[in-house]
């Protein structure tokens, strides 16, 4: 069964804590998933290939879960997407704002 699990970071934290991310699943699942498709295709060589069929499954479910470990990841970084585009367009309708208020102060 899968679960969401939730937790926070400080907005700087977002980019490495998904690295970090991305790195474990690089790690600890890609890695041990191409030894298991060397297994394979060692099966297929010796005409193993009921034992080879079991390794590829294994591997095709692990590829799953690292699907959704990536896409786990894709929403991170688009939900800290869409807080630094806010902030940055805020930031500039501020900036524009007291570029206004400067120009009507000096006219007034």
């Amino acid at each position: 069964m899968r679960v969401n699990v939730t937790y926070s970071v400080e907005l700087e934290e977002v980019l490495q804590t998904t690295a970090e991310l991305v790195h474990n699943t690089k790690e600890h699942s890609l890695r041990p998933l191409a030894k298991k498709l060397d297994e394979a295709l060692i099966l297929l060589n010796k005409e193993d290939e009921k034992n080879a069929m079991r390794r590829i499954d294994e591997v095709r479910q692990e590829l799953a879960k690292v699907d959704l470990r990536l896409l786990d990841c894709m929403n991170i970084l688009s939900g800290y997407q869409n807080v630094t585009v806010n902030n940055t367009t805020a930031d500039s309708l501020e900036l524009e704002d007291t570029k206004e208020n400067e120009v009507t102060d000096e006219e007034g």
